[in-house]
C-alpha cells in the first residue's frame, strides 16, 4: 500500500504510467482533456490496448470537460475507440459538472491518482489501497452517472 503526494508534472505522468501499467480490468479518468496525463503517447495507447486484449471484459471510461480537440491531439487513442467502441467509453461531462476542478484516474478500484486542481501539478497518488481508493471510485461513478455528450470517434460520427 503506497500514498504519496507529489508536487511536479514529471511525477503526476509517472504515476499514471505505473497505474496504466497495472491496470488490468477497469480504468476510469475524469479530466479537462487527458493532455497532462500524456495519453497521447505511442506507450500509453500500447497499455491500454494491452489491458483491453489481455482481459476480454475490460473496460476504460473517460469523461472529459473538453472533448473538441480529441481527434488532433490523442489520434491513438481515437482509433482505439474505432477498434474498442464496446468497451471505451468517452463522454463531455454536462454543464452542471464544468466548475469542478480535480482529476481522478482510478484503476480496478485499487489504484488512484488524484490532481487536486487543473491549474497545479499537486496530486495523491495511491497504489494497492482498495478501502481509500473506494471514495474516488465513487466519485468517479456520481460523475459518469451525469448524462453528458458522447464522444464519437469519427468525424461525422458514423
Amino acid at each position: 500500500m503506497t500514498h504519496e503526494i507529489h508536487t511536479t508534472w514529471g511525477e503526476f505522468r509517472h504515476a499514471f504510467g505505473q497505474i496504466l501499467r497495472l491496470s488490468k480490468q477497469s480504468l476510469c479518468i475524469f479530466d479537462d482533456d487527458l493532455t497532462q496525463l500524456g495519453l497521447q503517447s505511442a506507450e500509453a495507447a500500447e497499455l491500454v490496448q494491452r489491458m483491453l486484449t489481455r482481459n476480454p471484459v475490460a473496460s476504460v471510461r473517460i469523461a472529459l470537460r473538453r472533448i473538441d480537440r480529441l481527434h488532433e491531439t490523442h489520434p491513438r487513442l481515437v482509433q482505439l475507440v474505432v477498434s474498442q467502441s464496446h468497451r471505451i467509453k468517452i463522454a463531455q461531462i454536462p454543464s452542471n459538472l464544468q466548475p469542478l476542478r480535480d482529476t481522478l484516474v482510478v484503476s480496478d478500484n485499487e489504484h488512484a491518482l488524484v490532481r487536486f486542481d487543473l491549474e497545479h501539478a499537486r496530486h495523491k497518488f495511491i497504489l494497492a489501497d482498495e478501502p481509500e481508493v473506494v471514495p474516488y471510485a465513487q466519485r468517479f461513478n456520481e460523475i459518469w452517472a451525469n448524462p453528458g455528450t458522447p464522444f464519437q470517434p469519427t468525424a461525422m460520427g458514423l
